[in-house]
């Protein structure tokens, strides 16, 4: 049976615990084939199944009540100002959506850890928020409706700001692989913004308020070859600070890898890392994350 979390009626501006997968293993995997034998398998007897790219961004909530707005970052229980505020404006009247936060300057996106400076108002840029969810609609709480429906209303909002990305409705795996395909192909403007993973809901699922095996998702990555700078011994295994090679034949550090429990190589030696992100910032420092 579907997941549903008992809780009083959501009203505009108000904060509330985000929906997200339960946990890596159940519900978050590293391909489409992966996705489909653990988990969408089983979900498509229960209804179709959607799939989207998950932008590299920043997790928001915005709402919206008559001139008053409210925008909450995922990681933050206070509310946010600034230009944020101005795109929340952009919303139907008595809203709540989520969605992802990019910035864009000079036709191009910043990277995910560039973000934080411009909400601090150190970096310029546009934001956009692509939206993937409601829980308030025209003042009623929505929550508890199936994400089909909650999503025709989404699909109803224009917005200069307000991007509702798309939800490709997938059946059997052929079609997981191919919206898989659409979702990490798919480009905004400018080449982006950046996708990081696909996120799978299910068609007739409730918004679950915290962690839900009704999502699941999964990434993208790349592997590497990294040379080992320096290997540290930590409490539960090792950890290796790591280099690219830089266009003179020089090191390029780039970051520590997570732990792993055996040692699994020396000063020296070369690594293949699985890694997510690989970012060059505004000064020209390389770093990895994920």
């Amino acid at each position: 049976p579907l997941e549903r979390v008992e809780r009083a009626a959501l009203k505009p501006l108000e904060r509330y615990p985000v929906q997200k997968p339960a946990m890596v293993g159940s519900t978050d995997f590293f391909s489409s084939d992966e996705a489909w034998e653990r988990w969408a398998a089983d979900a498509v007897q229960r209804g179709a199944v959607y799939a989207s790219p998950k932008v590299d961004g920043f997790r928001v909530i915005l709402s919206r009540q008559g001139d008053e707005v409210r925008v909450w970052l995922e990681t933050s229980d206070e509310a946010v100002d600034g230009p944020l505020a101005a795109v929340a404006r952009e919303l139907p009247d008595g809203a709540t959506v989520e969605g992802e936060l990019a910035i864009a300057r000079g036709g191009q996106w910043l990277a995910r850890p560039q973000i934080p400076s411009f909400l601090r108002g150190a970096a310029d840029g546009e934001p956009y928020v692509f939206l993937y969810d409601l829980t308030v609609w025209n003042g009623e709480d929505v929550h508890a409706r199936p994400f089909a429906e909650r999503l025709a209303l989404l699909r109803t909002i224009e917005s200069p700001h307000l991007v509702v990305l798309p939800q490709i409705p997938v059946r059997t795996k052929d079609e997981l692989a191919r919206a898989a395909e659409d979702s990490l192909a798919w480009r905004f403007r400018w080449d982006g913004p950046p996708i990081e993973r696909v996120v799978l809901r299910e068609a007739n699922a409730p918004y679950v308020f915290g962690p839900t095996s009704t999502m699941a998702k999964f990434k993208v990555y790349l592997e590497i070859k990294v040379k080992v700078l320096e290997v540290e011994r930590v409490a539960n295994g090792y950890t290796y600070r790591c280099a690219l090679r830089g266009e003179g034949g020089q090191d390029v550090e780039i970051g520590k890898t997570f732990v792993s429990q055996e040692r699994l190589a020396e000063p020296g030696e070369t690594l293949d890392v699985r890694v997510e992100e690989i970012v060059i910032d505004d000064e020209g420092r390389v770093s990895w994350g994920k």
